[in-house]
């Protein structure tokens, strides 16, 4: 303050666009007495405007000291003067020295730091597996971090990327808009969490999931920032496709429609997941002529001193009944009442479809290292219109 005070009154009217923006843009910041993280990463402001003119006012400060010119000389005069110029230098020296030691120490946490290191790589990920034909929607900046990697899409790799304004889905207008986007673009896929989207009007296929993490300096609020954390980005790339495939009998055994599963899992029989002690399956497809439920299930491998696979299936909060699973993947089917049909489809949500089952854990029954909770083998998830559904039909 002391070392612009000494440049304003000098040196504004030979320079006023300087001092007017360096005031302006110092005020607008500091006017609270508040550190918030983006005063530290705020480049439009802080880094190339306020910090060089910082470094100017205290070198002008040095200056002032022993400037012939200046208030400190003035005061000095014959044999004085001459004593006291080289401790008014050393002065100026220790000053500048002494500010420049402080803010050494103070950035020394940040100076090795690269923001965001290694985000290149998965956005590489991205590019792989979308083209330039395709247009990329993005969660909404109220949801999730992932508009940070919609900005270097758009404006490094040139692709179409287009941002949701809220996490509020408007499933009719979403799949109006893909329809319309269909048209014009190769695929239209969305990044982020996509089970919101899930709905009648829209059918989402997962093609690739991803999580990972990278370096971001701590954001914390009326303190100053000294450590490093990692950021994560967890998030789906889904195609958005025609409402036909929301409505398919067969489930996908994706993250989008599985909740609470394990990860898929594959073997000669097929694709398969270990559920929990409670999981949820989320259904786009029922509809007021939907009668029956058949889930393809196995114990696996459930030890003698394990309870039984006793699996009770709630489907929108109505039992629907409970069966036991026994070894060997075998269809279950379960009625669906005609009122909870009706119900179901009347909703705009995807209906749930909860298992619960007595959980089991190997590592403490069978001394292996899985300690996952598993409850029961799913590999098959289908809902019909007949009373009893196709995986349950005879085969001809």
């Amino acid at each position: 303050m002391a070392g612009t005070a000494w440049l304003v009154q000098r040196l504004f009217w030979k320079s006023p666009a300087f001092f007017s923006t360096v005031i302006a843009f110092a005020f607008f910041v500091f006017y609270k007495v508040r550190i918030v993280p983006e005063h530290f990463w705020m480049t439009r402001r802080f880094l190339p405007v306020i910090l060089p003119a910082c470094a100017i006012a205290v070198t002008a400060l040095a200056a002032a000291i022993i400037d012939a010119q200046g208030p400190v000389v003035g005061w000095l005069k014959g044999s004085r003067l001459q004593k006291a110029r080289p401790a008014l230098a050393g002065l100026a020296v220790v000053l500048v020295a002494a500010l420049a030691v402080a803010f050494w120490r103070a950035s020394t946490p940040v100076r090795p730091h690269v923001e965001y290191a290694g985000m290149i790589g998965h956005l590489a990920r991205i590019l792989e597996k979308s083209s330039p034909d395709d247009l990329l929607l993005v969660e909404a900046r109220a949801v999730s971090d992932m508009h940070v990697l919609a900005l270097p899409l758009a404006y490094i790799y040139g692709r179409d990327v287009l941002v949701l304004r809220s996490g509020q889905v408007d499933h009719e207008r979403l799949g109006a808009f893909a329809g319309w986007a269909r048209r014009r673009y190769r695929n239209v896929y969305f990044l982020g969490r996509g089970r919101p989207l899930l709905s009648k009007h829209l059918g989402v296929e997962q093609v690739w999931s991803d999580v990972f993490w990278v370096p971001e300096f701590e954001s914390v609020r009326n303190a100053y920032p000294t450590t490093v954390k990692l950021k994560e980005f967890r998030y789906e790339q889904c195609r958005l496709v025609g409402a036909e495939a929301a409505t398919a009998a067969v489930v996908p055994l994706d993250d989008l429609h599985l909740v609470n599963f394990y990860e898929i899992e594959r073997d000669q029989r097929g694709p398969w997941r270990w559920s929990r002690g409670e999981s949820d399956v989320l259904l786009t497809n029922v509809t007021a002529a939907t009668r029956s439920l058949a889930l393809s299930m196995e114990s696996g491998g459930r030890p003698p001193s394990a309870p039984p696979a006793v699996v009770e299936v709630i489907l929108g909060g109505r039992h629907l009944g409970r069966v036991t699973v026994g070894k060997g993947l075998q269809p279950y089917a379960f009625a669906i009442p005609d009122d909870l049909a009706r119900e179901l489809a009347a909703s705009e949500k995807p209906a749930t479809l909860r298992l619960r089952v007595p959980a089991w854990v190997p590592r403490q029954l069978l001394g292996t290292p899985d300690d996952r909770t598993l409850g029961v083998m799913v590999s098959h998830i289908e809902v019909s219109s007949a009373p009893w559904p196709r995986l349950l039909q005879p085969r001809s």
